[in-house]
């Protein structure tokens, strides 16, 4: 201690009769003779009012349910009107006689949060004008491969020009209508030509047909082909044209209303 005091000492002691106490004004001031620990104990105090604060405004939050970030659970899931899959036909069509019209959707789809899954079955009816390349499909029933069934509301396109309607195999009949109303024509032209004649009057240059049995059998057979040949043309003309789709005949199908999840 020698070494390490001033050359001059200033430490000074004050005797007194009565305990040291502490002065009225700084009542948080360690009593004399402990001025070393001062800092430390301060420092101690600041450490454990920094602690009890810290708890005081310590806020845990804790999340337990998923959470997604932007998106809603309230938002409606719906695939659009326009929307589009490709089907495949599973039945072939006849225009001739109706059926209920089956379509594959093999890939099935998925748009705005609802999705057709692969293997479901599309049902409808189709119509067909009497005319045309196109037979006319619309669809009202979805089942996917689980066996749930839907309303929906489609249509069937083409899918060489995803326009309405899709084109098949025409039948018009026209060769038919040529040639049975070419045969009797034929057949009324024959009779009349066989019928042997004779002139009507010396300087008339007109002729008649020879009061004959033979003339009288083709002359019958002459009106009966032209009243069958009109009869025949009438029924042609009336009977429509009809229209073939092949099972396996790909095709688009287009919704015509949103599809919503009906699912709970």
């Amino acid at each position: 201690m020698a070494y390490l005091s001033p050359a001059v000492d200033h430490t000074f002691y004050r005797v007194s009769s009565q305990p040291l106490a502490r002065p009225a004004t700084s009542p948080s001031l360690p009593p004399q003779g402990l001025g070393i620990f001062a800092s430390g104990a301060k420092q101690k105090e600041q450490t454990k009012k920094a602690e009890a604060q810290a708890k005081i405004h310590k806020v845990v939050i804790r999340y337990q349910a998923d959470q997604i970030i932007g998106v809603s659970r309230k938002t409606a899931r719906v695939m659009k009107t326009g929307s589009r899959l490709i089907g495949f036909l599973l039945h072939p069509i006849d225009t001739r006689a109706p059926s209920q019209v089956r379509v594959s959707i093999p890939r099935g789809g998925e748009s705005g949060g609802i999705e057709v899954s692969p293997g479901s079955t599309l049902l409808g009816q189709f119509s067909y004008p009497g005319s045309g390349e196109k037979i006319f499909l619309n669809f009202i029933r979805l089942e996917d491969a689980s066996g749930f069934s839907r309303a929906v509301k489609a249509q069937g396109a083409d899918v060489s020009d995803y326009t309405v309607g899709v084109r098949a195999e025409v039948y018009t009949g026209e060769g038919l209508k040529v040639a049975s109303q070419l045969g009797f024509t034929m057949l009324a032209g024959l009779a009349d030509v066989m019928t042997d004649r004779e002139p009507a009057g010396l300087f008339s240059g007109a002729s008649s047909a020879k009061p004959t049995l033979k003339n009288g059998l083709f002359q019958g057979a002459s009106r009966a082909a032209q009243a069958q040949a009109s009869r025949t043309a009438n029924e042609i003309q009336s009977v429509k044209d009809y229209a073939i789709l092949n099972a396996g005949q790909p095709l688009i199908i287009e919704l015509t209303e949103d599809l919503k999840d009906v699912r709970k």
